[in-house]
């Protein structure tokens, strides 16, 4: 019982730190900061779950729908001294990314990236796998 509870407020609690850091008006700020800060933050970093089961334990299945196609904020990471990257992810699997009937899908993701690394004065973006 408390694991089912840990496990939940822990979904929640991610979810909410995504819905509230990964807006638009969210990501103005981080650019905001970054721009003041020096340009540290300098990668848009995509990942997606090697399973249904990772999905199943990360979100809710409403989240999850929401997040197939389209990026969430997941968190940051540092991937050199004094630089920070920002995490984004979807919730589909890589058979999903590569199947040519979803190449659309697949660039409204790139388009996303995109937008949001120009929102937040990021250099590059980065793709899991991909």
């Amino acid at each position: 019982m408390t694991k089912i509870v840990f496990n939940t407020v822990r979904k929640a609690l991610l979810i909410l730190v995504s819905e509230l850091i990964g807006n638009p008006v969210g990501y103005a700020l981080i650019g905001a900061a970054n721009r003041l800060g020096g340009g540290r933050l300098i990668t848009v970093f995509l990942e997606y779950p090697p399973t249904r089961n990772y999905v199943s334990a990360v979100t809710f299945p409403g989240y999850a729908r929401r997040a197939r196609w389209q990026p969430r904020f997941a968190g940051i990471y540092c991937p050199a001294p004094g630089k920070w990257g920002l995490v984004l992810a979807v919730s589909s699997l890589e058979p999903d990314l590569v199947d040519p009937e979803n190449a659309h899908r697949l660039q409204g993701i790139l388009q996303s990236l995109e937008a949001i690394k120009s929102r937040i004065g990021a250099q590059h973006n980065c793709l899991a796998g991909i």
